[in-house]
């Protein structure tokens, strides 16, 4: 009883510092990048029709291209 307590424990404890942690992390932080940089671009082209040409120019990557630079898949 008392060596599965341990382990258990350890268990825990590995979790705390776990590389599934803080790949869970990164990938919110990087789908909610992902979405805030296709709603801010859209936007920006909504309310900015004649910019078009500018607003592409600096946010010129589609969606995709985004998600698959920053390594997720949605």
């Amino acid at each position: 009883l008392v060596m599965a307590l341990t382990d258990v424990q350890d268990n825990l404890l590995f979790n705390l510092s776990s590389p599934k942690i803080a790949d869970n992390i990164s990938q919110a932080c990087f789908t909610n990048f992902s979405k805030f940089y296709v709603i801010f671009r859209r936007v920006l082209l909504h309310f900015y029709p004649d910019d078009q040409e500018r607003i592409l120019s600096i946010l010129n990557f589609s969606e995709e291209e985004v998600n698959t630079l920053i390594g997720i898949n949605q």
